[in-house]
């Protein structure tokens, strides 16, 4: 059962069915609204191919497949009432008798859900209120007395009086941005300055090792719920499944060209011509034939993980190059366009500062630009650092910059866009752009990458703007950069 959403249609399900697992189009049915595809097919019959029925919301809709063995729900399942009416939908195991093997025994039910073992202990309550236990339980009612929502000393609104006002004579807060020169004109530099330069993916490595796609892996969690001898309802479960690549079930009729265009056409790469994508997607391929001892069937029987393992192996060249070619532009020997110029800033203006919440602290901030200072925590390392910039002499005026807005502050780094956490105008018309790090982060290649570019940033604007990332608690790096 699929519920009806945008992302997962009627259609995509059975074109998955089709493609992905080469099921003969005669053995799915579909039965959603006007498409009734079972109505008067003999589902009993032997001769009947219909291997899969694919429906939306079926328990509203009324329908009904008594011969349903496995359901497969991407829907979230929590309360007791909803697993029940599913688990009706296969519990009965039509003209069923005991099998030989202990798995056609059972019926199975596929649920898509985050919270497990919870849905599957709602199975357990469901056979339960059904029967197949008869229990009884207490009831437990507690009650504690309960504190008023809002003590007297602490309004729930503040008023305008409340609010220290914000420093009377503003003037302008303009930042001169990150900028290129290109052809004579001054542009913003973005990643289209960096990204456009050409590499090529067929050359780089191709090798899956065992740590990108291990022989032996986790398979999730599953669990069993049975009916004892003596009637009692048990469910047990096994955390970890681990599976061995070579013993699963293999999927034949592939090849390695049929294989090599499945997880090209899987694979999103718009940044990459096809023919290098085909090339490299073929190299890993034949890599994992002659080294890893695999056989073509066996690698489209996990073609799912292998797109995953391929794509992340892409991506990693991705950010290679992306890396290589951003460290090229701005700080090679030649890397004489970057510039900071009063001709390309950021104007902080209060109409177009739009925090998504703000900060109800109790310390009323002195020097913040605009009256309400947007999302910042009233405690915490940040709101440490925010503390100590507005007891700054040095600093005239500071705001909170806010993350991927329109109105913030951000410089380009290999991956997106960096947004520091403050911006402030000191008293003698420097800017200083201030980055909080813990230390635990501080020395991490994102980090590495952030105070480089903030640095250039700095470098370039010939001492008119400042950029600091402390280390942890190390306020004094702060004040030694407002006083140099």
């Amino acid at each position: 059962m699929y519920k009806d959403k945008a992302s997962l249609t009627v259609e995509v399900v059975r074109q998955s069915l089709i493609g992905d697992f080469r099921i003969p189009e005669d053995q799915i049915a579909v039965a959603y609204r006007e498409t009734r595809e079972i109505k008067g097919v003999d589902l009993f019959s032997r001769d009947c191919p219909i291997r899969f029925i694919i429906t939306v919301e079926a328990l509203t809709e009324g329908w009904d497949c008594s011969f349903a063995y496995v359901l497969c729900s991407v829907a979230e399942i929590g309360s007791t009432r909803a697993v029940e009416q599913i688990l009706g939908r296969v519990l009965r195991l039509p003209r069923a008798t005991r099998k030989r093997h202990p798995e056609l025994n059972c019926a199975y039910a596929l649920a898509a859900s985050r919270r497990f073992i919870e849905a599957a202990t709602s199975l357990k309550d469901a056979l339960v209120e059904n029967g197949f236990q008869r229990m009884e339980a207490e009831l437990y009612v507690g009650s504690e007395e309960q504190r008023p929502l809002f003590a007297d000393e602490m309004p729930l609104f503040r008023g305008p009086a409340d609010l220290q006002p914000a420093p009377a004579e503003r003037g302008p807060f303009r930042v001169p941005m990150l900028a290129i020169r290109v052809d004579g004109q001054l542009e913003l530099f973005e990643e289209g300055h960096f990204l456009d330069t050409a590499w090529r993916l067929s050359e780089c490595d191709a090798d899956l090792s065992e740590a990108h796609f291990p022989s032996e892996y986790i398979g999730g969690t599953t669990g069993e719920i049975d009916v004892t001898d003596e009637g009692k309802v048990e469910v047990h479960f096994v955390d970890q499944i681990h599976r061995q690549l070579r013993l699963l079930g293999i999927e034949p009729g592939w090849d390695v060209a049929g294989l090599t265009n499945w997880l090209d056409r899987q694979i999103p790469h718009p940044d990459i011509v096809r023919t290098e994508s085909t090339l490299f997607i073929h190299r890993v391929l034949t890599g994992l034939l002659e080294s890893r001892g695999l056989t073509i069937d066996q690698l489209a029987g996990q073609k799912f993980r292998l797109r995953t393992a391929v794509a992340g192996k892409i991506d990693q060249h991705r950010g290679a190059a992306a890396r290589e070619s951003y460290q090229r532009v701005l700080f090679s020997a030649g890397a004489k366009e970057i510039e900071v110029s009063p001709e390309l800033c950021l104007d902080f203006t209060q109409d177009r500062y739009s925090p998504n919440w703000y900060y109800e602290g109790a310390y009323q901030f002195r020097r913040r630009l605009f009256p309400l200072v947007g999302e910042l925590k009233s405690d915490g390392e940040e709101y440490d650092c925010a503390v100590f910039l507005d007891q700054l002499d040095a600093v005239r005026y500071w705001v909170r910059n806010l993350v991927r807005s329109d109105s913030s502050f951000w410089l380009q780094t290999s991956t997106d866009k960096f947004y520091p956490d403050f911006v402030a105008l000191l008293n003698d018309g420097r800017i200083l752009v201030l980055e909080y790090k813990n230390e635990r982060d501080w020395d991490l290649p994102d980090s590495v990458e952030k105070r480089a570019v903030g640095e250039l940033w700095a470098d370039r604007s010939k001492g008119a703007c400042l950029f600091v990332m402390p280390k942890g608690t190390d306020r004094g790096a702060i004040s030694r950069a407002v006083q140099c």
